[in-house]
């Protein structure tokens, strides 16, 4: 199969760069920047964050590298809405009960 890519066929597939405009990102990035963006409000380490992604699971995947190997990616602001919006019906509260202080 080919894929359209970015930077001469080293980077990801267009559709894995649009993705990422819209706020879905591979795993570990997607950690990453749960983790940013809930800093001053929570302290819950980076591998509860994985738990939660993986938990929910990925919203779709794109081929990403040189030889275009799938890579699930995982939508972001579905997390975010979860820990700033729906605090009280929260089903990842529920399940970890932590106090990281």
């Amino acid at each position: 199969m080919t894929a359209t890519y970015l930077k001469n066929g080293q980077g990801k597939s267009n559709n894995a760069y649009f993705a990422q405009q819209r706020r879905k990102w591979p795993l570990t990035r997607a950690v990453k920047i749960i983790a940013d963006e809930i800093e001053g409000y929570y302290k819950i380490p980076q591998r509860i964050i994985r738990e939660w992604l993986e938990l929910i699971g990925p919203c779709e995947w794109h081929h990403v590298g040189k030889y275009a190997s799938a890579c699930d990616f995982y939508d972001t602001e579905e997390v975010l809405d979860v820990l700033f919006d729906k605090a009280d019906e929260c089903i990842l509260f529920d399940e970890w009960q932590y106090n990281f202080e």
